[in-house]
């Protein structure tokens, strides 16, 4: 059932996505970089969270706001210090993908 709700999500935002395109201000490109990293960063710890058993949808959402807001907050403060901090931000969250797919991958291939 879950599945079927997420596929409809999925689904219901493609078709909007369609319908209403949209425009990112160059200015906020890089504030929206980080925040979807950040997002598909806190969805794949879910995901091996799910796979391990120890998934919390308390933690997981307190997770992705937290996550993404902190992301967008440390790149405004470097932009107001003009120091490239995104670029950290975006290491981060990139390394910390990887190891969740490494993870989600030893796990569901059982290495």
């Amino acid at each position: 059932m879950m599945v079927l709700f997420g596929l409809l999500g999925i689904a219901a935002g493609i078709a909007l996505g369609m319908l209403f395109p949209g425009y990112i201000p160059k200015e906020l490109s890089i504030y929206v970089a980080v925040a979807v990293l950040a997002g598909i960063d806190s969805l794949l710890g879910g995901l091996k969270a799910y796979v391990k058993g120890t998934f919390k949808l308390r933690i997981f959402v307190a997770g992705f706001l937290s996550n993404i807001i902190l992301a967008i907050l440390v790149t405004y403060i470097g932009k107001l210090l003009g120091v490239d901090v995104y670029l950290i931000v975006l290491i981060v969250f990139g390394t910390r993908m990887f190891k969740n797919i490494a993870e989600l991958r030893r796990r569901l291939l059982k290495f």
